[in-house]
């Protein structure tokens, strides 16, 4: 036992990826800029260069197909190795901020807590966020790698806030060919949401604060 590396995560295909420490496993993360979505079906890039001044606004309360699951039938399927998944180009570009990286041109290994940057200007003093990670096959049929909910509570309304959102760890296998795909929305019927339905929120990517993504691929 004493041998063993002291981090050790499972992929849902059952292999176990072990590492010396945790700084190991976040080692090299892949940064990604967020650019402002677009388009018909408004979906913003994943891009490896700078990108700031934009702004993007979503309404608060409105359902979408990106979500976490409900806890006890997402917790058993992936309990059986089987991911949750959802189609984002159904999800509504209304209620959810979309951005889509490049195709990947082989495959990689997600280890580790993915980490969002983005800063937000809310019409209501309470809105809650919700983060998801996705791998989307060419098809747009997306399998959730990770995801994390943040609440802004007693905001000032139309204030700028940027928060940083770390991911829940993970581990999985990417395949090539696939992209990830980032969404933000305001409800997920796995948690209690202060969002209501009415209001909005924009997300934007300040020079001095640009919005981005970290995630430990290897």
């Amino acid at each position: 036992m004493d041998s063993e590396q002291p981090v050790q995560l499972s992929t849902l295909g059952g292999t176990w990826l072990r590492y010396a420490d945790w700084n190991s496993v976040q080692a090299g993360a892949t940064r990604y800029a967020l650019t402002r979505p677009s388009g018909l079906i408004a979906t913003g890039a994943l891009s490896s260069g700078a990108s700031n001044g934009w702004s993007h606004r979503i309404a608060t309360g409105v359902p979408t197909l990106a979500d976490s699951g409900v806890l006890l039938v997402s917790g058993l399927l992936q309990g059986l190795g089987q991911p949750v998944t959802t189609s984002i180009p159904l999800v509504d570009r209304n209620g959810a901020a979309v951005w889509s990286g490049p195709v990947l041109s082989s495959a990689k290994r997600l280890a580790g807590s993915p980490s969002l940057r983005v800063t937000v200007t809310p019409s209501q003093a309470n809105v809650s966020l919700f983060a998801y990670l996705y791998s989307m096959n060419g098809l747009g049929v997306a399998q959730l790698l990770s995801h994390a909910p943040y609440s802004l509570r007693n905001a000032t309304p139309g204030v700028a806030t940027t928060i940083d959102l770390p991911l829940q760890a993970t581990a999985a296998e990417i395949p090539a060919g696939n992209r990830l795909v980032l969404v933000v929305d305001t409800t997920d019927p796995r948690y209690s949401s202060a969002s209501r339905f009415g209001g909005s929120v924009s997300f934007s990517s300040p020079a001095a604060a640009p919005s981005s993504l970290s995630v430990p691929l290897h």
